[in-house]
């Protein structure tokens, strides 16, 4: 009797693993019927930001071209890199600066800002720039406004130390004839924009835009 009650466990117990055989095989069938579909995010419309191709600066927008490259001005006047070769070439004519700022505004930065900047190039220090809101022009004034944020490590290779970090405002006045979406005709008339990058020009400079004073 006990042999044939283990006869009749054995098949249920037989049958009981075919069942989970074929439960295991629908859920893996049901597994292949998953379909992915894969998205690129495109979250800003720089080159470096895109998987495209990113849009040209009409289609960006002459707002947004100007807040830019104001964005941009106001990098290259404040930025610190513990770098002596970088800030040569800041200090050039061929810099990025000088590329965006007219004769008056870079001699001002080179004896004031820039000075201060050569002072913390030689003692290695590290500054980053970020602009923290907004920029707007006030009614009846010539200055776009900037408020930005620096973060300041004094001790190179010194991670522990946390940066000094200090807000302030800049007033930015353009050229009335600045137009960031349109291509600068002295670059087109010396070669073209090609020969211009090629031949170590700064990009900045490519664009119709120039600041002819600031207010800090």
């Amino acid at each position: 009797m006990q042999k044939i009650v283990m006869f009749f466990v054995g098949i249920l117990m037989l049958g009981a693993s075919f069942g989970a055989l074929y439960l295991t095989g629908g859920i893996y069938d049901a597994a292949t019927q998953i379909q992915i579909r894969p998205y690129f995010f495109q979250p800003n419309n720089s080159s470096s930001m895109r998987i495209g191709v990113p849009l040209s600066p009409r289609e960006i927008g002459a707002g947004a071209m100007r807040d830019l490259m104001i964005k941009k001005f106001v990098n290259e006047y404040l930025y610190v890199m513990p770098d002596t070769q970088n800030m040569n070439i800041r200090k050039s004519q061929r810099g990025e600066l000088r590329r965006m700022s007219s004769m008056d505004v870079f001699e001002k930065w080179l004896t004031t800002v820039g000075e201060q900047i050569s002072d913390m190039t030689e003692q290695k220090m590290l500054r980053v720039v970020r602009v923290t809101d907004e920029i707007i022009k006030p009614d009846g004034s010539d200055y776009w406004i900037v408020s930005y944020e620096l973060r300041t490590w004094v001790r190179p290779n010194d991670m522990s130390t946390a940066p000094i970090v200090e807000r302030g405002q800049m007033g930015v006045r353009l050229h009335p004839d600045t137009d960031a979406t349109i291509t600068n005709p002295n670059i087109i008339n010396a070669g073209g924009l090609g020969k211009y990058l090629t031949g170590g020009g700064a990009p900045s400079g490519i664009f119709k835009f120039m600041v002819t004073d600031v207010q800090m």
